[in-house]
């Protein structure tokens, strides 16, 4: 919530734990914008960030794509090569903007990390220094 607040996000959650909606609202979000169900404010924003446990990752954000909306995923995508596929089919049937998080990104030692691949320092797998190189860009994440 901090980091979405800080970039100036009109900020909505939805939570089934009502502990952790009064918390939101005690962080600043408006309590109109606090809901119990996502599906209810999916008409009314642009994007969703899934900060949830990953067993239901797969259900979440296909809702969220089939509903028009970019999807933020919070590693892991998925549980199963089966549920993560399943994620990247419906993004490809629907088009939307996908992306999942990973929290490293912009820490400190991954720019070390990638600095010393790109000066040829170390000579990882192709996995690795693609996987750099792919965080290194600005994707475009909300729609």
């Amino acid at each position: 919530m901090r980091v979405l607040s800080e970039l100036g996000v009109e900020l909505w959650v939805a939570d089934l734990s009502e502990e952790r909606r009064a918390f939101a609202v005690r962080a600043g979000v408006s309590p109109a914008r606090v809901l119990a169900d996502f599906r209810t404010g999916l008409p009314l924003v642009d994007a969703v960030d899934l900060v949830t446990p990953a067993d239901n990752h797969r259900e979440l954000a296909g809702e969220a794509l089939r509903a028009g909306k970019a999807c933020f995923v919070e590693k892991p995508l998925a549980l199963t090569l089966d549920e993560g596929r399943a994620v990247a089919e419906t993004q490809r049937r629907t088009g939307g903007i996908l992306q999942v998080g990973h929290i490293f990104r912009f820490h400190p030692v991954t720019e070390v990390l990638r600095q010393r691949l790109d000066g040829g320092l170390w000579a990882p797998s192709a996995t690795v220094r693609d996987a750099l190189r792919a965080s290194s860009g600005r994707a475009r994440m909300w729609a």
